[in-house]
């Protein structure tokens, strides 16, 4: 059996427009890899 690793960042940001933010925090944080998490029904409910 493996082990896996998660970190979560201490900043999460939310909106239209949040996406431009992803560059500076992974930059910030020394970051590899971003899970961007979305769908038809957030985009439709503006979540």
């Amino acid at each position: 059996m493996s082990v896996n690793r998660m970190i979560l960042n201490e900043t999460s940001y939310f909106g239209k427009g949040a996406i431009k933010e992803v560059v500076t925090e992974a930059n910030k944080n020394h970051l590899k890899k971003a899970l961007v998490v979305t769908d038809k029904d957030l985009l439709k409910f503006n979540v």
